[in-house]
């Protein structure tokens, strides 16, 4: 069974900050703090993916209210369609009758 760390968000946030400012090296931070290697590395991947993850969130909002934008569009331009295939309809009607 897997050893977990005890130490807190922040104490591992403090950690990270450290390891990526260079103000220690993995293996001095796992001594300090009574992690492994592996494990330190996993929290440093799991918060830099963290980051990517929630700019890419930033890009999906902008991408979802253009989206939104153009949904509306589209639906303004099915009704024109609608509202010309029914003039068009109704002038051949017309035009059938008065032959």
């Amino acid at each position: 069974m897997a050893n977990h760390s005890k130490l807190s968000d922040s104490e591992k946030y403090e950690l990270i900050m450290k390891l990526l400012r260079k103000e220690a090296t993995a293996s001095e931070l796992s001594r300090q703090y009574q992690v492994s290697e592996p494990t330190i590395g996993r929290w440093r991947d799991d918060f830099l993916d963290g980051g990517k993850q929630r700019l890419s969130v930033r890009r999906n909002k902008e991408n979802s209210s253009e989206l939104k934008r153009l949904k509306v569009e589209l639906a303004e331009h099915k009704q024109l369609i609608g509202e010309y295939a029914f003039a068009n309809d109704f002038l051949k009607k017309r035009l059938d009758s008065s032959i």
